[in-house]
């Protein structure tokens, strides 16, 4: 079997700060939701923002952990692909995205995958 390319181990730790990072927003989604009534936030708002906050979250953070654990088959190429593309969407992952993104696209790294 091929020596694993350097941009995996880097990819995985993207994949593990996004979920970090999506972990925080199910716990505000879950703070939203417990949270008591206030003058200010319409109880109606306050449980979309939650709703929200947990079902987005939720569902990309069980798509980053998932990605930190892709195998090593054509699939898995384009997986990590779709979840480096999400980082472009946040101005706070974008830095790690751009350089994963170019390293991600090498002939080698798609090669290792398709094995």
């Amino acid at each position: 079997m091929k020596a694993e390319p350097g941009v995996l181990r880097w990819y995985r730790v993207y994949c593990w700060a996004l979920a970090a990072m999506y972990f925080l927003v199910v716990n505000l989604g879950v703070f939203f939701l417990l949270m008591p009534p206030e003058k200010d936030l319409p109880v109606a708002l306050k449980t979309a923002y939650g709703a929200v906050m947990l079902a987005v979250g939720g569902g990309l953070l069980a798509l980053a952990v998932i990605g930190a654990r892709v195998p090593p088959k054509a699939w898995g190429w384009t997986f990590g692909l779709v979840l480096i593309c999400i980082g472009f969407t946040s101005c706070l992952t974008l830095p790690a995205s751009i350089p994963l993104l170019i390293h991600w696209l090498k002939p080698e790294t798609k090669a290792w995958f398709e094995g």
